[in-house]
Parts: structure tokens; sequence; C-alpha cells
């Protein structure tokens, strides 16, 4: 079942389903794996694997990059979107971001406020 449908830049249309996604999602999670050094930044190397990948295609997804304080220090998330919706995102961690605070051409930099950290901590996220 198709879920999404992208132009490339030379105007062809590719297909791209929820099952596609989540394997190439894998496959970048599991070549990151065999890079140590970048174990706790695993969503930004995977996202820029990915985005080569969809480059090499003839898509253009944008990368996001989320930043808030978390409980103990700095938490961030990096994920990638295609046509305003995630691409090869294997988590949710998006909603952590909810404000979007700048923008480029090919980059989103959003930001999650204290206040939802304070909820979900205090385990009232109703």
């Amino acid at each position: 079942m198709v879920t999404q449908v992208s132009e490339t830049n030379d105007k062809r249309i590719i297909p791209i389903n929820a099952f596609n996604q989540n394997i190439i999602a894998r496959i970048a999670l599991f070549i990151s794996s065999f890079h140590p050094s970048i174990w706790k930044r695993r969503c930004l190397f995977s996202s820029l694997l990915i985005m080569k990948w969809a480059h090499s295609k003839g898509l253009i997804p944008k990368l996001n990059i989320g930043m808030r304080e978390g409980l103990k220090s700095m938490e961030g998330h990096a994920w990638l979107s295609l046509d305003g919706k995630p691409f090869c995102e294997r988590s949710t961690l998006r909603e952590n971001y909810p404000i979007r605070f700048s923008r480029s051409r090919k980059i989103n930099y959003w930001y999650g406020e204290e206040q939802q950290i304070s909820k979900f901590a205090s385990g009232d996220m109703g």
C-alpha cells in the first residue's frame, strides 16, 4: 500500500510506502552501529545516510534537528522529512520538538519546551 508519493528533481514520481521506509531506516540504523564514536548521535548519522541515498534517487528530503533541555542534560534528535511528512523515521521523538524556530532551504530547527518535559517527568501527559 502506497502511503506517500514524491516528485523527484527531474519530475519523476516515486511511490514511497511505510514498509520501504522502515527497511531503509533499519538499514541506516544497523550501519550506524558499526561506528562506536557516533553511538550517541546515531539518529543524525542515520539521517545523513538516508539523505545521501535519497539524493541518489532524486529525492530531496529536509534534515530536521530538534533540541531541548532534558531532565539531566540537553537532548536532541535528528530526522528527515519529505513533502512535510516524516521520512524513514522509526521513532516518535519528533513530538518532543513541536516548535520550529528556524529553517533554511535544507534544514529545519525545532525546539521542545521545558513545560512539556516537566509534564512528561511527572506522568501528566493528558
